[in-house]
């Protein structure tokens, strides 16, 4: 569950990185120490939709309804969640199988009752704003969310390698490059 927090909230965290990279380009076309100094200093901040809509284009409404997906999941907010994941099922390709089905999720056996009498004891969900936080992940795991949710943050991860590749790479150049211009200049001796 940690690991798919992380890696949803990674995907905003790298279109801002990757907005970041791309508007800061003056930088990494510079030929001369001259055209280094007339780059830009002032990164966009935007919200995150802005961004979006600047370097995906026509792919946006698509990432930007991956993006709303992946907010849910970093917050532990299975029931928005699967809102975003059915609503982008019925938009794009989604090759993951999801389902409302009954999710079981644990079974006890041989439980005296009440009458004294031996039983086993099934625990069944679906999804519902009553359930747990850990058993609202179990259901949503279960009809094949967690599977639904990897595929689609794929689709934003490589969208964004094929814009920025090696993205740690480039934005440490890039922090490189504006320590040269912007950083003090003090003597060796």
């Amino acid at each position: 569950m940690i690991d798919l927090m992380s890696r949803a909230r990674a995907i905003e965290f790298n279109i801002r990185l990757t907005a970041e990279v791309l508007s800061q380009q003056g930088f990494s076309k510079a030929k001369t120490y001259e055209e280094l100094l007339k780059s830009e200093r002032r990164p966009p901040k935007t919200k995150v939709d802005k961004h979006i809509r600047q370097i995906f284009g026509g792919q946006s409404d698509r990432i930007i309804l991956i993006r709303q997906c992946a907010d849910a999941m970093a917050h532990a907010d299975y029931s928005k969640g699967r809102q975003k994941i059915n609503e982008y099922k019925n938009k794009y390709e989604l090759k993951s199988e999801v389902s409302d089905d009954v999710a079981k999720l644990t079974k006890i056996e041989n439980v005296l009752d009440e009458d004294g009498k031996q039983k086993d004891i099934k625990y069944e969900l679906v999804s519902s704003d009553d359930n747990l936080i850990l058993e609202e992940f179990s259901v949503f795991g279960k009809q094949g969310y967690i599977d639904a949710i990897s595929e689609i943050l794929g689709i934003a991860e490589k969208s964004l390698n094929v814009l920025v590749s090696d993205l740690s790479l480039k934005y440490g150049v890039l922090m490189l490059q504006r320590a040269i211009r912007y950083g003090d200049r003090h003597d060796l001796t």
